[in-house]
Formats: C-alpha cells, structure tokens, sequence
C-alpha cells in the first residue's frame, strides 16, 4: 500500500459515495488506475464493505449506554457471541482483559429498552457481575481510521 492507495481510502472513509471521476480528479491519475487500485484494496481484504453512517436520534434511538460484563467462569465465547449477534441494540461487543470479560456498546430508544435487553442478557448468559454506564453526551465520534 502505498500514498496513494493512503489518498483513495481517506476519501473512501469520508464519502463512500464518491465516484471514480471525483477520486481521478483529486489525485490526478485515469479513473482506470482508480478503479484497479480499489479493486485490489477489496480483494486484499483492506475495504471491507461500504455503508451510510446514520443518525441514530433521528432514528427514535436515543441512548447510548456501554456496559461491562464478568461471566461466570464456565461461560462459552460461541454463547456469548450468538446471543450479542442475535441483539439488534448491541452494537458492538469486544472481549476484552481487566476486571471484566466484555465490554458492550448499546444504542437503544430509552432506559426501558435498556433495561429489557440487560435482563434478557442476564436471563440467557450466566453472568457474575454487570456494569452499565450511560452516555450523557459524546465528545468523539470518530468512525474513520487515520492513516
């Protein structure tokens, strides 16, 4: 990968909608060259899809909470991780070292849906300890990578 494979992705990062022609025109090569080089950033597995990023309040979701979690120590990964895919609120899980096993990001409509998925957690998972934390407001949002 080199500067401009660098270039196309920051683009790519910032509109995914950009066309070939937009992307030629600010680097300055063919919209050949362009294409090739995208192709082989898809194949290599570095772009791995692309998306709309949405405005979740406008979407009647209105609360993001981040909730630790400590399983119980005979607790299966493939579980856990069927159970957090099958959850449309969770965002984003990740396992994680420290006090706690996994950490949840969770978007949700209010405290009441909230509190309905983390009793169906505690309900489906064997769990020892949950801590939950609400957001009050996002400093940083950041959903591109720098490069």
């Amino acid at each position: 990968m080199d500067e401009i494979d660098i270039e196309i992705l920051n683009l790519l990062q910032t509109n995914s909608r950009i066309s070939l022609t937009e992307i030629s025109e600010k680097i300055h090569m063919s919209i050949s060259a362009i294409s090739g080089r995208i192709r082989r950033l898809e194949q290599s597995g570095i772009i791995l899809n692309y998306t709309a990023l949405l405005d979740y309040t406008k979407l009647d979701k209105d609360l993001i909470a981040f909730v630790n979690i400590k399983f119980k120590k005979n607790t299966s990964v493939e579980v856990i991780e069927e159970f957090v895919n099958a959850q449309p609120d969770v965002y984003e899980c990740y396992l994680q070292t420290g006090t706690f096993d996994c950490v949840l990001k969770i978007i949700t409509k209010n405290t009441v849906t909230l509190k309905n998925l983390l009793s169906l957690f505690n309900d489906e998972i064997t769990i020892e300890e949950m801590q939950t934390n609400i957001v009050l407001k996002p400093l940083k949002q950041n959903r591109f990578i720098k490069l």
